[in-house]
């Protein structure tokens, strides 16, 4: 299968969300990699049919989306970063709901529901209604019903937010199974939740796409430039100045572990480290993480 976005572009008074996408998306698993605001949500809004864009065209297997129609939306799952739904209904109904409204005869949507509630761990909510569930048990029931109906497009805003480990696990386990002759895209802020799941990436900044590859072509320009050293506060203030640290461990004896990226070791007790799509993912975006406040 075959998802194309030629010359994407969506704007918000003036400010430009998605810039000039062009990429073209086959089977496996996307992971789509960017900080806040730099046009995820938007694009997969978009991908999803529910923004149109400002000029630009989508095509899946070579036909224009916006032709499709109706017969597109059927092929897609979709789970927004807000998930919500009417809190009046419990979990079983919700879900036979969500089936009725995507064509599934009942004998098959019955069949796909009790499994995904299996799956899910989702058993002993089936009546609880939906206003009563913690965040990560919604999350849960959203991921189910974008399953329904086995698209084959399946678009996942933060999958994984509010889940615990084990969830999370569960999770990635689900998808690389779903995703053998599908199309899943996920757009998510735990790198570590598609490290060594995702066929391919995507890194957005500022509505553009800067990079497109698999872990290997992503890490492959930071290998040889990650170390791992200890040092005083002092030492790791040299650092900090010149911008290159990705991770700070304190320990007990007053000293500093420190992960960074360098031509050299520069610490005489620095250790070479095997880059990960985390550090890829900090070294790109270390100007937005260095300017975000808490509060």
């Amino acid at each position: 299968m075959k998802l194309t976005l030629n010359n994407i572009c969506k704007s918000f008074s003036g400010k430009k969300a998605v810039d000039n996408v062009n990429i073209e998306v086959s089977n496996g698993i996307w992971g789509l990699i960017g900080a806040n605001g730099a046009g995820k949500t938007t694009l997969m809004n978009i991908i999803c049919d529910v923004l149109k864009p400002d000029s630009g065209v989508i095509y899946f297997e070579n036909q224009p989306v916006l032709k499709l129609d109706d017969e597109y939306r059927s092929i897609l799952g979709y789970l927004p970063q807000n998930f919500g739904c009417d809190g009046t209904f419990t979990v079983k109904d919700y879900l036979e709901y969500m089936a009725e409204l995507k064509g599934l005869p009942y004998a098959k949507a019955k069949k796909q529901i009790n499994k995904l509630i299996e799956v899910l761990s989702l058993t002993e909510y089936t009546k609880r209604k939906v206003c009563q569930l913690s965040g990560g048990t919604l999350r849960r029931v959203g991921i189910a019903q974008a399953l329904l109906n086995n698209p084959k497009i399946l678009i996942f805003d933060e999958p994984t937010a509010g889940l615990d480990p084990g969830e999370r696990i569960r999770f990635r386990q689900l998808i690389s199974e779903y995703a053998k002759d599908k199309i899943v895209i996920i757009s998510t802020h735990i790198v570590s939740d598609i490290e060594n799941i995702s066929t391919n990436n995507i890194i957005m900044r500022q509505g553009k796409i800067i990079s497109v590859g698999n872990r290997e072509k992503l890490i492959s320009n930071l290998i040889g430039k990650i170390w791992t050293a200890h040092g005083s506060e002092n030492e790791v203030n040299v650092l900090l100045k010149q911008e290159n640290i990705i991770n700070i461990h304190y320990e007990d004896n007053n000293k500093l572990e420190v992960r960074y990226v360098s031509d050299s070791p520069i610490f005489e007790n620095a250790q070479s480290c095997v880059p990960t799509l985390e550090d890829v993912y900090l070294w790109e975006f270390k100007e937005e993480i260095k300017n975000y406040k808490l509060g």
